[in-house]
């Protein structure tokens, strides 16, 4: 990763994922929180010798992109919105467009991660044109990611929840849907304790059976036994 812009006290990085003769995939961040920066921002990247002209998407969908020259280098311009999915700049004339999707993920597994969160993981496919993958939950996509693996988070305690995982290629191409896999998250961590009532006995009974007292006198005999209830 390296610094590309900067906004503020950010610093916008690219990492590179894959990188071939045709296209690259990239990942672009800024550190921000995602809920409040969350509009495109314009990067530029060095066109590759030999391109002419470049097109760009974002999770399988265009974003606006240029050719220009700085310097009499020739860029990539482009705008995305950081921390929202994978970037694919393709080259542009190169043939005849692709329409064959990537392989469905394989190995897709659920764990709870608490009692807001499950944890996901799969195998990663092997395409090399591969883009990245889209999370579903109840059939409902809720995110795009670059890797094999997605933490959902905020979920409610003790609550069952079913995922799929399809993936994507630089051409936007979506794969069918992976088997489902199921997880529930932990139930909230809230304990009560059980205490039994105390009662008062109805009455006290006490026996005197031996005295022993320098003032009192005890006869054995006569095997005396005093006993008294109380209240």
């Amino acid at each position: 990763m390296f610094p590309l812009l900067k906004r503020g006290v950010s610093i916008f990085r690219f990492a590179i994922v894959t990188a071939c003769l045709g296209f690259g995939v990239l990942t672009v961040s800024d550190g921000l929180d995602d809920t409040v920066f969350n509009v495109p921002v314009t990067f530029r990247r060095l066109l590759p010798s030999g391109w002419t002209s470049a097109t760009v998407t974002q999770n399988g969908k265009a974003v606006p992109s240029s050719v220009a020259a700085v310097n009499s280098v020739p860029y990539v311009v482009f705008d995305a919105v950081p921390d929202a999915g994978a970037v694919v700049i393709s080259q542009s004339g190169g043939g005849g467009s692709d329409t064959v999707p990537p392989g469905a993920p394989t190995g897709l597994t659920a764990a709870a991660a608490g009692s807001t969160a499950i944890a996901l993981d799969w195998a990663g496919n092997s395409e090399p044109d591969l883009a990245g993958y889209n999370v579903y939950r109840g059939g409902i996509k809720i995110a795009s990611v670059a890797s094999s693996g997605h933490d959902d988070t905020g979920l409610s305690p003790g609550t069952a929840y079913t995922y799929t995982v399809t993936a994507v290629d630089a051409s936007g191409n979506e794969s069918t849907a992976s088997a489902p896999a199921a997880a529930a998250t932990d139930a909230s961590g809230t304990a009560v304790l059980a205490t039994a009532a105390k009662t008062k006995p109805d009455a006290l009974t006490f026996c005197v059976d031996s005295i022993t007292h320098a003032t009192l006198s005890y006869d054995p005999a006569a095997n005396l036994e005093t006993c008294a209830s109380a209240p």
